[in-house]
C-alpha cells in the first residue's frame, strides 16, 4: 500500500485555491475594523438597556471576526 504524503495530496488540488488576491484580504481587514468601531460606538451611546446584550454580541463577533483574521494572515 503506497503512503500519501502532505505533498502528493497539494499536487492534486488546482493551483487556484493557493491564489488570494490581496484587495481581498485588504476589503475584509477594513470592513471587520469598520464593524468594531461601529459596534464599540454605539455601546458607548447607547442609554437603553435592552439593546447592551445584542451589541455586546456583535461587538464581540465582530472582535472574533478580526482576531480570525490575524491568525489567517500569520
Amino acid at each position: 500500500m503506497k503512503k500519501e504524503t502532505l505533498s502528493a495530496v497539494r499536487l492534486t488540488l488546482p493551483r487556484q485555491i493557493f491564489y488570494s488576491p490581496l484587495w481581498k484580504g485588504l476589503f475584509f481587514f477594513f470592513r471587520d475594523l469598520i464593524l468594531f468601531v461601529f459596534f464599540s460606538y454605539l455601546i458607548i451611546i447607547t442609554d437603553t438597556w435592552y439593546l447592551l446584550l445584542p451589541l455586546w454580541i456583535l461587538h464581540g463577533l465582530s472582535i472574533l471576526a478580526l482576531f480570525q483574521l490575524g491568525h489567517d494572515i500569520a
